[in-house]
Parts: structure tokens; sequence; C-alpha cells
């Protein structure tokens, strides 16, 4: 309760208490009583008690008016930015998306080469023996073979013939000719697998490439 409340408040108690005190009306003016040049009697004079209780009453109202408006200033701030209330749900935070890692292949029977693919290319990216691989084809070293020729792969030994690595990675590769392919880019590198640059660039196995396109390499 504030300060003014507790005036107001010592301001009723004291008006009350006179009221108490005061039992007898204030004398008035005989009836016969005349003024001069005047027919009518002098009016009634308000009584002592009658201004205290409108003093009271004039009391309790300010009282009600200043707990109202206390009542209303409290209710606004609790609506303008008060503690929230017990009910209030919080927004629940959307699971954030993440992509999954890539899963290597593992080693097919047989292999289809695509556009710019050859043995050697194969033997790295998949860990062979080219000796193996070669021989499980009847292929030289010199041999040629184009797009379209399927080789059977050996499913064991691993590749024997220096670093599998042509380039280091994970890089960032441009695109160079209109020929290029996510499976010749993959040649380039050795041991990296064109399905992963595939994945990791959102590019589907029809999608062609163009000159001065940027690959994520893994």
């Amino acid at each position: 309760m504030n300060k003014k409340i507790l005036n107001l408040l010592m301001v009723f108690i004291i008006l009350s208490l006179a009221l108490s005190g005061c039992k007898k009306a204030a004398t008035t003016a005989p009836a016969d009583a005349k003024v001069a040049g005047d027919e009518s009697p002098i009016g009634p004079v308000a009584t002592q008690p009658d201004t205290i209780s409108e003093a009271i009453q004039s009391t309790q109202d300010a009282l009600q008016a200043t707990a109202n408006a206390e009542e209303k200033s409290e209710n606004d701030a609790n609506v303008g930015g008060g503690a929230p209330s017990e009910e209030t749900v919080e927004p629940t935070a959307k699971p954030t998306k993440t992509k999954e890692a890539f899963t290597k292949p593992e080693t097919p029977d047989s292999y289809v080469l695509k556009e710019g693919e050859f043995p050697y290319c194969i033997a790295r990216r998949y860990n062979l023996n080219i000796a193996s691989l070669l021989q499980a084809n009847g292929l030289g070293v010199n041999s040629m073979v184009g797009p379209g020729t399927r080789l059977t792969l050996p499913q064991s030994g691993e590749w024997n013939s220096g670093s599998r690595s042509l380039r280091g990675h994970p890089d960032t590769y441009t695109v160079q000719s209109g020929k290029e392919t996510v499976y010749s880019i993959a040649c380039l590198y050795g041991d990296v697998y064109p399905e992963e640059i595939l994945y990791l660039n959102d590019l589907g196995k029809s999608d062609s490439l163009e000159v001065g396109q940027t690959l994520q390499i893994p």
C-alpha cells in the first residue's frame, strides 16, 4: 500500500471519529424568525454531522478510486511485459537437417567403363592390384579399351604401384572442357569416387557439366 492510500485512510479514520462524537444537531433559526423586507423564513442550515458524512463519503470514494487505478496499472504491466503465465507455451525449435555422410560403395564384381575412364583409373578407385585386373580381363599394359567395356574386378589384392592418389583432396575443381564428366574428373584424383562427387555437389547421374562450373572434390 503506497503513501497516498495511507494518507487517505488517516483522513477517513479522523472523520469517522469526529462523526461519532457529534450527536447534537446545529441550532436552527426560530420558526418565526423573519428577515426585514422578506416574508420567507431563513432556510435550514446544514448540520455538522451532514458535513462530516459528506467528507467521509468523499474519502471512501477517493480510496476506492486509488485502489482501482493501482489494480488497473498492475494488470496492464502483466499484459505488456510482465512474467508469462504458467499456460504460456514456448515454441518448439525445428530440428536442423544435416547431410548424412557418404557411404562408399563396395567393390562390384564387374564395372562398365564410362567416358574418360580406363583400367588403371578403376584399379586406383577400388584399390585393386593392377596386374590382377589386367590378367582377369585378358589385357596387357598397353591395351586400349573404350567406354562401354565391361571389366571383371578381382575381389582380392590391393593397389601396389605407388600412391593411389594423383592429386591432393579435398579440393575445388573448375570444369575445363565440355567433354569432362564427374567420372573423368574422379580419375584425375585417382582414389575419388564419382558417386561422392555427385553426392557432394547435389548432382544427378544424368547432369551434364558446364565449362567454368566449380565442383567440390571430397
